[in-house]
């Protein structure tokens, strides 16, 4: 599962856990047992399984021994959602990065082989470790793909799919931005930033000052006086922490 930062994939993740968690409490002996990772929290980690062991550990209360573990995996009693490959990625070498990669590829394999098991895995990262550049809806090509993909995935049944958040109207953007603040008066003048023809024509891409203002509003939930200097810094702090 594709996507820039904060394009939802998280929250994407969070709510397929939460539905197949229903699931299989309803019938834990045909149902699969849902597994969400967030690989941001195993960054020193190289080797798959240990995260698996330590994340069914802390999420469930339970130490699976690695026999039991793999018996279970065996029978195909597992969906894996492994979230934020590229956070835990970020700053590994290129060896290392494609060996993580291959290790949650075989996760779909039955014992190294290319034979698909009986367990199902999602993966999150962003769009630039599965596409070389891929900027229109033109059919995919195998050129379009990375080889740190290549490497791995052709030999698997594996579907890419790319999340791409909906454009909000004037409306939606408002309840938005009064929700994100819980202020009625921050909302308007957040708002009326956006509505600002002489500041939006600074910005070269038209979307650029509405996607920086939803993903920063939250930020301003207490502050009263926002100016376009608050957004831009905001919206820097914000690529400048995840970087770091």
């Amino acid at each position: 599962v594709l996507g820039d930062h904060n394009a939802g994939k998280t929250l994407f993740f969070l709510h397929s856990f939460t539905e197949l968690s229903k699931q299989f409490l309803k019938d834990p002996y045909k149902k699969r047992f849902p597994l969400m990772v967030s690989l941001d929290r195993y960054s020193e980690y190289t080797d798959i399984e240990s995260i698996l062991l330590k994340e069914f550990y802390d999420s469930c209360g339970i130490e699976c021994l690695s026999d039991n573990f793999r018996e279970l995996y065996r029978k195909g009693k597992f969906v894996f959602l492994i979230d934020g490959f590229d956070e835990m990625s970020r700053g590994m070498t290129a060896g290392k990065t494609s060996d993580i990669l291959g290790q949650m590829y075989r996760l779909a394999c039955e014992n190294d082989s290319d034979s698909p098991s009986l367990n199902k895995v999602m993966i999150t990262c962003a769009p630039h470790y599965i596409y070389n550049n891929m900027k229109d809806d033109r059919s995919v090509h195998s050129e379009d793909h990375t080889i740190l993909y290549r490497e791995y995935a052709p030999k698997r049944d594996i579907e890419a799919v790319c999340i791409n958040p909906k454009d909000l109207d004037d409306e939606q953007l408002k309840a938005y931005l009064l929700k994100a603040t819980q202020d009625g008066i921050t909302a308007r003048n957040i708002f009326g930033i956006l509505k600002d023809r002489e500041l939006s024509g600074d910005i070269s891409e038209a979307s650029l000052l509405k996607q920086m203002i939803i993903r920063t509003a939250p930020m301003f939930h207490d502050k009263k006086e926002i100016t376009p200097a608050d957004i831009y810094r905001a919206y820097t702090d914000m690529w400048i922490s995840r970087e770091d």
